[in-house]
């Protein structure tokens, strides 16, 4: 091996180059490095320094391998869901009966004669409107509508996305409720930007209906 190399080396890792870097640059075997290396003396400053760089290296390499897992694992839940979705051909008149029964079992509610049903997620509240017009003949403009907004959302967007979502006219919505989460302080960000909305049937022969289904459900299973 050229003298050369070997001067070239020792200058180079004074100057915190570590061992890829200089083996890449030199062409020069990692193990030839370390035996150069071996009988020399560096200042513990030079040693501080490489320790730091490498850590640093590492935290990088570490970081982008983090990266990489994640965007793969994300890859594969995707393509787990695309495919799942696929399952799911149609369904018939007598099957959102049953899912929409069940939407109501598990998060409707009822207070004075009437139906309630709560919810924040766009889509559920999609399927709980075409329950409600589809199996129980109840129009839009018979639904009214209650929005619970934190205290730093915008009423008027809020409105219209609902509106938008239920196809519910606008003189059914009632004054919005406003909250205040007091946990937060007004440091965490609002993470329902629409709020919760709760849709409201005045029908009592309703209710009567939807118990019946449910109790019919608790029957078969």
């Amino acid at each position: 091996m050229p003298i050369s190399k070997r001067i070239q080396a020792l200058k180079l890792r004074r100057q915190n180059k570590s061992y890829n870097e200089i083996s890449k640059q030199l062409d020069v075997p990692k193990s030839t490095l370390s035996y150069w290396f071996s009988k020399q003396e560096f200042s513990s400053n030079i040693k501080h320094k490489l320790i730091k760089k490498s850590a640093e290296v590492w935290a990088r390499n570490i970081t982008n391998y983090n990266k990489l897992r994640s965007k793969k694992i994300r890859l594969q839940n995707t393509e787990a869901i695309v495919k799942s979705a696929k399952d799911i051909r149609s369904i018939s008149v007598h099957e959102l009966k049953l899912i929409g029964t069940s939407l109501y079992w598990a998060e409707g509610g009822r207070r004075g004669g009437r139906f309630e049903f709560t919810n924040s997620d766009p889509l559920m509240i999609k399927i709980i409107m075409k329950f409600l017009k589809i199996i129980c003949l109840v129009k839009p403009n018979s639904v009214k509508v209650q929005l619970n907004l934190h205290d730093n959302a915008r009423t008027r967007e809020a409105k219209k996305f609902w509106q938008k979502i239920t196809g519910i006219p606008s003189q059914n919505f009632y004054k919005v409720n406003f909250y205040k989460n007091i946990s937060s302080q007004g440091k965490r960000k609002n993470r329902l930007p629409y709020g919760t909305i709760q849709l409201r049937v005045y029908n009592k022969k309703l209710i009567n209906t939807i118990l019946g289904w449910i109790e019919g459900i608790n029957q078969q299973v």
